[in-house]
């Protein structure tokens, strides 16, 4: 009877697929022509004197790229950038930063907006900017996570990088005048000082610093930041901070903007319509399984199998959790285990927890500071197995969770 069962959800479940994934592949939706929309050039190291003329810092003036984030369908204010695009020489961030408006020029002052720098960190090379009125015609992009892609998979850099001005001459500032270059997310890695960092393959110039660089659905996963030359071999390589860094200091900030996780990417019902007829067979599925198990096990008496149990306790938090099933751990609010957002070195979605016999598996979620274990770095996105008591370390010596196992078949 179960199997009978198993095999008409099986057929349920192909049906779901074929019926909705036809109509997504064949839409062909291109995700670069929606986020150049939301891409914008920015200009500091000027001011405007009391005639309206532009006037330049002693550092020169300088041209970056940003891009709209904020709530779906609104006009944009808000958008993110590097901080060394906002900052002179000393990283001092200028008083005021400009926008500059389709058809602009530098010292045309009435097609460039006025920004305020509000949030800038030179360690990470990230910077948030408000413009004086909200934008219209600028759509925010959806965020996604350095979580969300995998390395050999494609990726697209957006901006105004300074080779096409020396080529046309001009720095004209639509979203035709935007540069895209393709390539693959080649490594995920670890610098200096501990910063994260995506190499990837996608061209970029100077001009192209503070742009986005979007997956296949169209959502960020970083903000080009670097360019560096092998000395030895003249290669040129190619780097961008992870969006994590950007949604921690968002939510800190209190600054809406659009995720991926909401279903924002991509722009097709048919994806959301394909996950919900999947989840709904799946979740028909586990619950016939469980009725079956049930019934068998009440014929047949059977004890349950015995399980060595793990507490993880916070005395941040001032709570503990069986580790019965895997826990996700963050200052997500649709997380298991939740901290404060603003808890300094806890990532939005930090690490992750789960039962694994008579040990636990841990694995670092990509986070912007890490997860130490028995003062060993995890390596990102790597399960390691940890049997017997522990310390789990997030981002600092500041936030821990004691992971402490129970006898057998008991808990704490």
């Amino acid at each position: 009877m179960v199997k009978r069962v198993l095999i008409y959800l099986a057929v349920l479940l192909v049906c779901a697929v074929n019926g909705l994934l036809l109509p997504v592949s064949a839409a062909g939706d291109n995700p670069v022509p929606r986020a150049k929309q939301g891409v914008v050039r920015i200009y500091s190291g000027i001011y405007f004197d009391g005639n309206d003329h532009v006037q330049v810092y002693d550092d020169g003036y300088a041209s970056g790229t940003g891009f709209a984030i904020g709530a779906a369908g609104t006009d944009s204010s808000y958008f993110l950038t590097n901080c060394h695009v906002v900052s002179d020489g000393n990283w001092e961030t200028y008083e005021t930063v400009y926008i500059a408006l389709d058809g602009s020029s530098v010292g045309n002052r009435s097609s460039l907006v006025p920004c305020e720098v509000v949030y800038a960190d030179p360690h990470v090379d990230l910077a948030v900017i408000c413009a004086s009125s909200p934008i219209k015609g600028v759509p925010p992009l959806v965020l996604s996570s350095q979580d969300s892609i995998q390395t050999g998979e494609h990726v697209y850099a957006l901006g105004f990088p300074g080779i096409a001005d020396a080529i046309t001459g001009s720095a004209d500032s639509s979203a035709e005048d935007i540069t895209v270059t393709d390539g693959i997310l080649s490594r995920k890695l670890t610098g200096k000082d501990n910063i994260a960092y995506l190499a990837h393959t996608a061209d970029v110039n100077h001009g192209n610093s503070g742009g986005p660089l979007i997956n296949d659905a169209g959502a960020v996963v970083g903000i080009n930041t670097q360019i560096r030359i092998d000395a030895e071999t003249t290669d040129i390589r190619f780097y961008a901070i992870p969006i994590d860094y950007a949604t921690e200091v968002l939510d800190a900030l209190s600054i809406d903007y659009c995720s991926e996780s909401d279903g924002s990417a991509g722009g097709s019902q048919q994806v959301l319509l394909l996950a919900a007829a999947a989840g709904g067979v799946l979740v028909l599925g586990a619950g016939v399984l469980m009725w079956f198990r049930s019934r068998s096990g009440r014929r047949s008496g059977s004890p349950a199998a015995e399980k060595i149990h793990y507490t993880l306790i916070s005395a941040d938090l001032g709570q503990s959790w069986q580790v019965t099933k895997p826990l996700r751990i963050g200052r997500d609010p649709s997380g298991d285990i939740v901290f404060p957002a603003a808890t300094n070195g806890v990532s939005r979605v930090h690490c992750r927890i789960e039962p694994d016999g008579d040990s636990v598996l841990v694995t670092d979620a990509g986070s912007a500071y890490g997860t130490i274990v028995r003062g060993q770095k995890l390596p990102p996105h790597y399960p390691v197995r940890i049997s017997g008591d522990a310390a789990i370390f997030l981002g600092s010596n500041h936030v821990a969770l004691m992971l402490r196992k129970a006898g057998k078949g008991g808990s704490d």
